[in-house]
């Protein structure tokens, strides 16, 4: 090694022997240039850059003339996966200088925490090195010129990014897929020079996306004068650069003692939207307040922020938070819900929230509010204080009891956002236009909901396919399970019937007096016509299948009408029990809608016929002494149908083994069984 070390050496000598004066001159003061650079950059550039694995509280920080705090909070999904977050914030400071970078990975790239960190470090670097005299065209030219360089070696770290080993299939098709895209993020970047007696600073400001800048003087807010030029379509993406020839950027000089000079400078993500309702400096209090309803909202985001300040710290940072309400009172009424509470010495505004599901944030000048039209249900209400723009501390949660109306049942969906809080002072007009006036959002707002990071996109598109693949697969199954095995009790209906299997068999009549107990039921009785003979076994007027009465058969005439005559309904007492009520209210399948709504025949017994043979059948009996089996029917409801008792099922079963065969629960829809003459004469 050291041989080659020595032959490498006499190489260099050797060439630079070659090299005039003046070129050796040139080359040396390169080298020091470049030796002076990397001590700046290396040995007083302090940089600090916060985890993306974790949360970093309210902290603060103080350089030569500057005062500057951060804060940042993963999403509460990220937080739930144990996730890294997609926000990334670094800070470099030396001698009185400050630069900074806040890039936000855009969640539908390849990882964009891979940009995010990769961009924030460029930035931090790239600023420190510049020299802030250049004029401001130079200044952006140069940036695109980098951000362009920049694209390589961010390719090739998100080329070497393993997916990890668990991402299999779909999933991972998807992701690389996306590698090829690149990783995509947006930001928001600058550099502070505090001033000195005598010395005027700067401060210049770069950005490209939605991450926003806010900019104050002693005057007031200067925040207009940036342009106002925050769209999430600008971004910055390891494989095709910038999305905009050049990024948005603002320089500006720092004068002493000038109240027109900038002094406050606010940068943050769309995961802390609430920051831009803000108007003055709130403590660090209200910080973590605010970052606490980021993590709790329904959008949750990362949320990270920086403030710095250019001169003394303000008195602010370290107040304390305004006290909860106390004497709290709630009162839950039809879809309304009244809350009171004793004021707050100098506050100026008082936070209401109403939580089923969903929280609804109202807030009022007032010490009562009224939300309305509400779903039933059980809701916490808690308030919290407001002095100005700094937050208090929540109350105690408590429980109300939204009641339904008269035609409403409890239980019903939660609250939208579109449920409205009222004060009680107001007056109805006024109360009338709040209602009807639409709600204003803010552009950011709505992006920051409807933006879904790729990982819910690839788990729903998982939970899809597996969904999709069970169908296919259990579909099946249960199909072929139903057509081997049809489940009993599932009836359906079948085919009309012919004309001659809906005409009641009349026997003769029931000797004995009539049941005074038993309900009439109106029952089809044909007008004498020719009649031909049938064998009735016992209580059941059912031929044979030969058509040969059996021994203990008898003849019965059973009048066949033509097409043309019409049947004459007549009330008769019939035997035996009575249909149960949901019996009776069925009619049956086999039907015309018109013959529905007559009642169902009923068969009259003969003479010394025991009430308890006599049934109303199942399915309408063939006159050939079989019976067609229906779809649902088993051998113990056909049994109940024609015996009267189901637990005569094994006369059917031992008469019609060839036909079932040895299963008996297994009957062939559309099979005929015959009728067991054994049945003569009853149990």
């Amino acid at each position: 090694m050291r041989a080659q070390w020595q032959s490498h050496r006499a190489h260099i000598l050797a060439v630079i022997d070659l090299l005039t004066s003046a070129e050796r001159d040139a080359l040396q003061r390169a080298a020091s240039l470049s030796a002076l650079t990397r001590s700046q950059t290396t040995t007083s550039l302090r940089m600090r850059a916060l985890p993306q694995t974790g949360e970093t509280p309210v902290t603060a920080e103080r350089g030569d003339g500057l005062t500057w705090r951060f804060a940042y909070s993963r999403s509460a999904e990220s937080v739930t996966g144990n996730r890294l977050g997609e926000d990334f914030l670094i800070t470099a400071q030396r001698d009185g200088t400050l630069c900074f970078a806040l890039c936000d990975g855009v969640s539908g790239s390849f990882y964009g925490d891979i940009a995010a960190r990769f961009l924030g470090r460029a930035l931090v670097e790239w600023l420190a090195e510049i020299e802030l005299d250049a004029d401001l065209g130079h200044l952006q030219v140069a940036l695109a010129e980098k951000l362009a360089s920049w694209t390589g070696a961010a390719s090739q770290q998100v080329n070497d990014h393993a997916i990890p080993t668990h991402v299999t299939g779909m999933l991972r098709s998807v992701l690389e897929s996306v590698r090829i895209e690149g990783s995509q993020t947006v930001f928001a970047a600058g550099r502070i020079d505090a001033p000195h007696p005598g010395a005027n600073g700067k401060v210049l400001l770069a950005w490209m996306g939605n991450v926003r800048i806010r900019i104050w003087s002693s005057h007031g807010e200067r925040s207009a004068d940036l342009g106002g030029v925050f769209h999430d379509s600008q971004r910055w993406s390891s494989r095709s650069g910038a999305s905009i020839p050049t990024a948005h950027m603002f320089q500006e000089a720092l004068k002493p003692g000038d109240p027109a000079s900038i002094n406050r400078i606010l940068l943050f993500s769309d995961g802390l939207s609430s920051l831009g309702e803000t108007s003055t400096t709130i403590s660090d209090a209200a910080v973590r307040a605010l970052l606490a309803d980021a993590l709790e909202s329904p959008s949750s985001d990362d949320a990270t922020f920086l403030e710095a300040w250019v001169g003394p710290t303000p008195a602010t940072l370290d107040a304390k938070s305004p006290p909860p309400p106390t004497q709290l009172s709630v009162k839950g009424d039809v879809r309304r819900a009244f809350v009171s509470w004793a004021s707050i010495d100098s506050a100026t505004a008082y936070d209401v929230e109403l939580c089923k599901e969903v929280p609804i944030l109202q807030r009022t000048d007032a010490t009562s509010k009224v939300f309305e039209q509400l779903a039933p249900g059980r809701y916490t209400v808690r308030i919290r204080s407001r002095i100005a723009d700094e937050v208090g501390i929540w109350s105690t949660a408590t429980v109300v009891e939204v009641v339904p109306g008269a035609t409403e049942e409890a239980g019903g969906p939660c609250p939208t956002p579109g449920a409205r809080g009222s004060d009680p002072s107001e007056e109805p007009e006024e109360r009338a236009a709040a209602q009807e006036e639409p709600a204003v959002q803010d552009p950011d707002e709505v992006g920051a909901k409807r933006r879904l990071t790729i990982r819910d996109r690839l788990a729903a598109s998982r939970r899809l396919v597996a969904v999709l693949l069970a169908a296919c697969v259990v579909a099946p199954i249960a199909g072929l399970i139903y057509w081997l095995v049809p489940p009993e009790g599932l009836t359906a209906p079948s085919a009309v019937q012919p004309p001659t299997a809906q005409i009641v068999a009349q026997a003769a009549k029931p000797s004995g007096p009539t049941l005074a107990s038993a309900p009439p039921t109106s029952t089809l009785r044909p007008t004498p016509r020719p009649t031909v003979e049938t064998s009735v076994p016992g209580a059941l007027a059912q031929p044979t299948a030969t058509g040969t009465p059996s021994p203990t058969a008898r003849s019965v005439p059973i009048p066949l009408p033509t097409q043309s005559q019409e049947l004459t309904p007549t009330v008769v007492t019939p035997p035996s029990p009575a249909p149960s009520p949901t019996e009776a209210a069925q009619p049956s399948p086999n039907l015309a809608p018109t013959q529905a709504a007559r009642p169902s025949p009923t068969l009259i017994p003969g003479q010394g016929t025991p009430p308890s043979a006599v049934a109303t059948p199942t399915g309408p009996p063939a006159l050939d002494g079989t019976y067609r089996v229906l779809p649902g029917d088993t051998l113990t409801s056909i049994a109940q149908s024609v015996f009267g008792d189901a637990t005569r099922w094994r006369l059917l079963y031992d008469a019609n083994r060839d036909v079932i065969g040895p299963d008996s629960s297994h009957l062939l829809v559309g099979a005929h069984l015959r009728i067991p003459t054994a049945a003569t004469g009853g149990r």
